[in-house]
Formats: C-alpha cells, structure tokens, sequence
C-alpha cells in the first residue's frame, strides 16, 4: 500500500514519458494540473486508485495520448473532465468499474480517431451524449454491466465503421436505428 495522496506536480517534467501506469495507489485522491507538460504520452492508466475523486482538466491536453484506461475500482471518480474531447490522438478508451460515474461528457463526440470504447461496470451510468453518432473512426463499442443505461442516442446510426458491437448485461430497452449500422 502506497501513502501518496497526490501525485507530484513535478510529473509534469518528465516530457519524455511515454506510458504511465498508476495502479494500487490506495489513497491517491488528486493528480496535478501538470499532466499536459507529459506532451509525448501515448498510454495512461489508472487502475485500482479508490480514493482518485476527480481528474485534472488538463488531460484534455496530452494530444499524443493513444489509449486511455480508467478501471478497477475507481469507486470515487464522478465525472470525467470535458476536456476529454481535446484528446486528438485517442484511439482506445476504457473505462470499467467506476461506481460513482453518471455521465460521460459529451465532448467525446470529438473524439475523431477513436476506435475502440469499452464501458462496463458503470452501474450509475443513466445515458450516452447524443454525439457519440459523430466518433466515426468508431470500429469497437462495449457495452457491459451498465444496469441504468436504457437507450442507445438515434446518433448511433452514424457509426458507420462500427464492426463490433457488444451489450451485454445490460437493460437497454431501445437500440434506434440499428439496422443503419451496415458495418456491423
């Protein structure tokens, strides 16, 4: 068990990094506002961080960043910062067991070189941003444990490169416009 409740703002000096993994970190609660000085990063993970409550705006800035994972046991984080959308590099978002979250913000519709999005085990998760239509790279979608999610937006039936679509464990009672999804 690690005592660090904040990471250090000095991580933002390590403009070389190239992957960060922040994994078993039990009672980190905040990251620093340095992130975006972390400008070639292409893979961040945060896993098993119970007590991380929000994340900084500027993640939004690593625009090298490839993959992004939130998981395991990120029972305090409630949202995840706007800025998401500014992630030009993005090509893999996962974001598994996170309690507390209720929405993910609509700026991911921005996410123009997204390929793959995994959300499972988001059981507060009551409903997807109408622009998820407008993710077009979109090849994956996961769909798993979200117990609150009843309707997919119409906007789905843009994701015209979508060739794998998982749901599962799920109670949605609306999939509009699914037979557009000629990809599948």
């Amino acid at each position: 068990s690690c005592g660090l409740k904040t990471l250090p703002a000095s991580i933002g000096h390590l403009g070389a990094l190239k992957e960060l993994t922040l994994e078993s970190l039990d009672k980190l609660e905040e990251m620093p506002d340095t992130l975006d000085r972390l400008t070639r990063l292409e893979i961040l993970a945060i896993e098993y961080c119970p007590k991380l409550k929000t994340l900084p705006p500027s993640i939004g800035q690593l625009g090298a960043l490839k993959e992004l994972t939130l998981k395991k046991k990120l029972d305090k984080l409630e949202e995840i910062p706007d800025t998401l959308g500014r992630m030009t590099s993005l090509e893999s978002l996962t974001i598994d067991w996170c309690r507390e979250l209720k929405t993910v913000p609509a700026s991911i519709g921005q996410l123009g070189t997204l390929k793959q999005l995994t959300l499972h085990d988001l059981p507060k998760l009551q409903e997807m941003p109408d622009t998820l239509g407008k993710m077009t790279a979109l090849e994956r979608l996961t769909l798993a444990a979200c117990p609150k999610l009843k309707a997919l937006p119409a906007s789905i039936m843009h994701l015209s490169r979508l060739q794998r679509l998982e749901i599962s464990w799920s109670s949605l009672q609306d999939m509009p416009c699914i037979e557009a999804l000629t990809a599948l």
